[in-house]
């Protein structure tokens, strides 16, 4: 079976969240799609569910959850928000 660079990245991005259980800021930021964030058929919903699904143990908790898609339809809306702020933010909220 031939594993893809990708593949290769969330194996190991999810053995690292299950030995430290933290999610970081560069990590979410390599995740985040500003454009897709934007877009109309994609929108915030569509991000946080990839997101969510990346990194899925950190977002487990509803609250955290309501949260982090709050901040992903403010950026939305906002439209000029730096990538690595909004990483900082959800990596912050996560690892609480």
């Amino acid at each position: 079976m031939k594993i893809t660079k990708s593949q290769l990245r969330k194996i190991i991005k999810e053995e690292i969240m299950k030995e430290s259980g933290q999610v970081s800021a560069s990590d979410i930021a390599s995740e985040l799609d500003m454009d897709s964030l934007m877009d109309p058929d994609w929108g915030p919903d569509g991000v946080f569910g990839e997101l969510a699904g990346f990194f899925a143990p950190a977002f487990d908790d509803e609250a955290v959850s309501q949260r982090a898609l709050g901040m992903l339809k403010d950026a939305a809306r906002q439209g000029d928000v730096p990538v690595d702020y909004l990483a900082r933010r959800l990596a912050k909220l996560v690892n609480v």
